[in-house]
Formats: C-alpha cells, sequence, structure tokens
C-alpha cells in the first residue's frame, strides 16, 4: 500500500499511550490493553510523512516474503 517515515518514537506505558493517542491507534481498548498484559512499557511511533503507492505491491509477488506482524523492510532499489 505505501510507507512512512518516523519522526520519532515514544516510549511510556501502556495506560498514557492509550490516553496520548488512543484516538489514532487503530485498535479497541481492549485489543490495546490485552497486547500490553502485564506489560510495564510499550512504544508509539510518531508518523512524519506518509507516501501511498499508485499501485500497490501484492505480497505474493514478492519472492521470500515474510514479514512479522504487518511490515517489511526494503531498500531505495526495491
Amino acid at each position: 500500500m505505501g510507507y512512512f517515515e518516523c519522526d520519532k518514537v515514544i516510549e511510556d506505558t501502556p495506560n498514557n499511550l492509550w490516553n496520548n493517542f488512543s484516538k489514532d491507534a487503530g485498535i479497541s481498548k481492549q485489543n490495546f490493553f490485552e497486547y500490553f498484559l502485564e506489560k510495564e512499557k510499550g512504544f508509539a511511533m510518531e508518523i512524519s510523512k506518509l507516501t501511498l503507492f499508485n499501485d500497490p505491491i501484492d505480497v505474493d509477488d514478492i519472492c521470500g516474503f515474510v514479514a512479522p506482524q504487518s511490515f517489511k523492510y526494503v531498500d531505495y532499489d526495491f
């Protein structure tokens, strides 16, 4: 679909992250706190620039594509 640039990474408690970023988190409160269950800290990324591809790449077209969660690092020659 695209890529983004990360302006900064915020480290804080799950409660503070939820209080500060829940409206932009794209996740329900229940799922958020289940993810951070028994964790003292978490991280949030501040996105500074979002670029969407004109023609999205189908991950099935990428040989050997295996990515944890929902990302993959690519270089500029990609």
